[in-house]
């Protein structure tokens, strides 16, 4: 029987922890959605994904007949994916008159070689998607070459590491197709190498020795091509040329029709120049050559015996270039013919195919300007054309996006629709969001999700030490309210960046969003013991505390506004609330008196806000030190609580319930104030927290039963995140508004509430204790046994496990593995009421070390058992 108990406690420890993985699906998804968001913009280099997204990285510039087009970067018609796609109109009627037109994407904006590019070492390939409205559009798309030869300018510092390479000319569906530009090939310096390759061949054949009367040529002949899709073919008629003679051929020039005018490229490392030929008339022969003779620095250059003979199979041809001059090379190859040569003088047809130097293109991505090139020309598109464009993307390396997901950069806090007035969200990464998003990371535990907070954490450290306008001598370690989602750093200055749209909140600095980044950088330094961390939230601490209010209310002013030049007067009991936590937190971790004082001076402008009348507290205080009674709203009263857990202020969660519920669109929830014109869910989260502390368990399972609905059934929703809204534009009466998008704050209040886990105090949720004859509330650990969450988890050396015993009792506690395996006996003896914690240094029973992984933690008294994960990471 012993032994069948013990069998029966392992497969108990399996079914529940597998019971438990199903029950936190909805959980997960919440993660997922978080994961999801933090990594958006870090798993590629975009140059463009969405109007304004974080990931854009690349700021487009017209080219060649800039008249000719006209460009709308957030067409929400027929996006490829997200809310915007780029809509591109060619009018070659406009003027001037140049028979070609294009937009070329630079790093920084308008860079011609002036600055650094972006370094994409490490990118695979350039995607991108496009359509044509017609399906006829005839496009080519490049990356790189900005500044290099032939076009280098020495008086300009920089160029792209990057040779030009290109698609050649696309021929455009009228739906979404996907097209590559592949960045690990070894690309040689190309003449020909199909007749649509558009940039890639370097040269024209422009230059013609005898008119054109007498010769008629395909540049994009589709039989029997040597390789690619297409080769040149070259008909002689048999008739005289220009001159009389029966003869001609053709110099390929750059630029073209460059006859010595103007340089051309410097081919310098180039030992040959190959190509292929065959004909349809065996016996022909054809004079092949490099250069322009008198012009060209290596003058004209022609194979061995000159004039070489022509096979009918495609035959490989060289020109050696050994100790050529090759500096200046305006005609990159040519060739002619004659009747003399031709065993029928009547005509002649013949074809050429991969025409190229053995010179390898440069594919160093170490500092890229020119990120992507869109070209049209008036003779692919002679009545003009419409095409998209969408989710234009540099693809990493596994090793190289890994890296990348870990620097500095923030989760953006809305997922925008089409709707305009979402503008403002696009890119924008709150300070506030991305703190409880480390939060919920830390609580979640696992070792990616201390991999991510630390992230954020040092997020947080990098926009302290690198404002634009707080550096230097003005340096302060002052957060703002709001940063640019996707790279935070500007890879030109090093300066943190901030949203495209930024308005004067998101470049203001509240003292209540300061407090919850101090919050969880403590949280994490409780834990991980960095620190970087604790001098952050120090420095943070000191900021705060030069907003201090001397009146008799004390408290804290909320901040600045604007770009940091306009200190506030008004106090918001939420921001107090923050600001105390922050404080008794910093208190407990360094002993120093000075933490201790300056939290209990936020306490009493908290105290100082609550009518017992109410019984609520107020919002706060205008700029006049008055208090603001027109307004009423939820997060006053949940975080108190949440903060202070004391019970004499456990009616602000009765008044809130009775006086900011509702029902609407399909849900229950609750408003943000007393207006109940919507739903807002971060608020519901709050309360589902709130009324397990105050012990209602009823309401609680209630509303997260709203909150997991919301989930998946809430419009504008993924079955992942939280929307902040059940609808558009509900109000809080103050000056902003909820909205129907997903919301970073949203998804991580959801993970709290469901977890059961106070953000504040970085631990579960207990009920307070009421002391009141009439209706006692009693703790539920006053009850029954606890199993806390160990400290660290995950750990590496050593982990402390606490519990609590409402009376004495024998207890034991064991280590199993996921396998039913028992791993440790940590204990198995009787033990007094009260909390305990023993120490776990990560071995088995024997003192024998075990591995990283997933154990179980079992506790079991006289009439019961808990079980809890734990993570050991070595």
């Amino acid at each position: 029987m012993k032994y069948s108990y013990k069998i029966s406690c392992y497969c108990i420890a399996l079914i529940l922890s597998q019971h438990i993985d199903v029950c936190n699906a909805q959980k997960e998804k919440a993660y997922q959605h978080l994961y999801d968001i933090m990594d958006q913009y870090h798993k590629t280099i975009d140059v463009y994904t969405d109007q304004d997204a974080g990931g854009n990285s690349y700021y487009p510039s017209f080219i060649g007949n800039y008249n000719a087009l006209t460009m709308d970067m957030d067409n929400n018609s027929s996006p490829q994916s997200g809310w915007s796609c780029i809509e591109i109109h060619y009018n070659p009627t406009s003027p001037p008159d140049i028979d070609w037109a294009g937009i070329q994407w630079l790093f920084p904006d308008t860079n011609w070689g002036y600055w650094q590019g972006r370094d994409l070492t490490g990118s695979d390939r350039l995607s991108f998607w496009a359509k044509g409205e017609t399906g006829k559009e005839k496009v080519e798309f490049k990356l790189g070459g900005v500044n290099r030869s032939p076009f280098h300018n020495p008086a300009i510092p920089y160029q792209d590491s990057f040779d030009l390479l290109s698609t050649g000319i696309l021929t455009l569906s009228d739906q979404w197709q996907k097209y590559h530009i592949e960045l690990t090939d070894t690309n040689f310096f190309s003449i020909y190498l199909d007749g649509n390759s558009g940039s890639n061949n370097r040269y024209f054949s422009s230059g013609w020795y005898n008119g054109d009367f007498n010769m008629i040529v395909d540049p994009s002949w589709p039989d029997n091509s040597h390789s690619g899709r297409s080769c040149f073919k070259v008909e002689w008629t048999g008739f005289t040329g220009l001159d009389g003679y029966k003869w001609n051929g053709i110099i390929w020039q750059f630029p073209e029709g460059n006859w010595g005018s103007e340089d051309g490229y410097d081919l310098f490392g180039a030992t040959k120049l190959t190509f292929w030929a065959r004909t349809d008339e065996v016996g022909l022969k054809i004079k092949f050559f490099i250069g322009i003779d008198g012009e060209d620095s290596c003058g004209e250059v022609a194979i061995d015996s000159v004039w070489r003979t022509m096979y009918s199979n495609w035959t490989k041809y060289e020109i050696d270039l050994t100790d050529k001059d090759l500096s200046n090379v305006r005609g990159g190859f040519g060739f002619v013919f004659d009747d003399v040569n031709d065993p029928d003088p009547d005509g002649c047809i013949f074809y050429l195919d991969d025409i190229q130097f053995d010179i390898p293109l440069s594919n160093d991505l170490s500092n890229l300007i020119g990120g992507f090139v869109c070209s049209l020309s008036e003779s692919n598109n002679p009545n003009g054309c419409t095409f998209y464009l969408d989710n234009i993307q540099y693809e990493l390396s596994e090793s190289v996006k890994s890296e990348r997901l870990k620097t500095p950069h923030f989760l953006r806090s809305y997922v925008p629709s089409p709707d305009t007035g979402d503008q403002i969200f696009h890119n924008a990464a709150y300070v506030y969001d991305n703190a409880l998003a480390m939060l919920a990371f830390m609580a979640n535990g696992t070792p990616e999700d201390w991999q991510r907070a630390e992230v954020l954490g040092r997020s947080i450290i990098y926009c302290q030490e690198n404002d634009r306008d707080f550096k230097g001598q003005y340096l302060d370690y002052r957060l703002r309210n709001a940063y640019r989602a996707g790279d935070l750093a500007d890879p030109s200055t090093g300066y943190t960046l901030l949203p495209s749209k930024t308005d004067e909140l998101n470049a203001g600095t509240h003292s209540g969003n300061m407090a919850w980044a101090m919050i969880a950088m403590l949280t994490y330094y409780e834990q991980q013991k960095d620190e970087d961390f604790l001098f952050s939230a120090k420095k943070m601490g000191d900021w705060i505390f030069q907003c201090i209010d001397s009146t008799s209310l004390k408290g804290y002013f909320g901040g600045y506004e604007g770009y940091g030049h306009s200190k506030v007067f008004w106090k918001s009991i939420e921001h107090n609330i923050d600001i105390y936590v922050a404080f008794k937190k910093l208190y407990a971790i360094t002993n120093d008196q000075v933490w201790f004082d300056r939290a209990e001076h936020a306490k009493h402008f908290i105290e100082a806000m609550w009518n017992e009348n109410g019984p609520y507290f107020w919002i706060g205080t205008d700029d006049s030190a008055n208090i603001n009674d027109s307004t009423l709203v939820e997060d006053a009263q949940s975080w108190a609580i949440m903060a202070i857990k004391d019970p004499q202020y456990l009616g602000a969660i009765d008044w809130a319930n009775n006086n900011l519920s509702l029902s609407h669109h399909g849900f229950d929830g609750f408003d943000f104030n007393t207006d109940l014109d919507g739903i807002w869910f971060e608020g519901t989260a709050h309360m589902a927290i709130s009324f397990l502390l105050t012990g209602d368990n009823e309401n609680y399972d209630f509303y997260m039963n709203q909150l997991r609905s919301a989930q998946v059934n809430a419009s504008n929703g993924d079955s992942c995140g939280i929307v902040a809204a059940c609808h558009d534009g509900v109000s809080t009466g103050l000056n902003w508004r909820y909205f129907n998008r997903l919301h970073v704050g949203a998804t991580a209040w959801y993970i709290f509430a469901e977890t059961q886990y106070n953000p504040y105090w970085n631990d579960t949720v207990e009920q307070i204790a009421v002391n009141n004859d009439d209706n006692q509330k009693i703790n539920k650990t006053q009850l029954s046994m606890e199993l806390m969450p160990n400290y660290p988890n995950p750990f590496y050396q050593s982990t402390i496990i606490r519990f609590f015993l409402p009376k004495a009792d024998h207890v034991s506690l064991k280590i199993y593995s996921l396998t039913g395996q028992l791993v440790a006996t940590l204990f198995n003896d009787r033990k007094p009421a009260g909390t305990h914690e023993i120490e776990w240094v990560g071995k088995n029973s024997t003192t024998n070390s075990i591995s990283s992984g997933i154990y179980i933690v079992h506790l079991e008294n006289s009439t019961d058992f808990m079980l809890r994960k734990i993570v050991l990471i070595k």
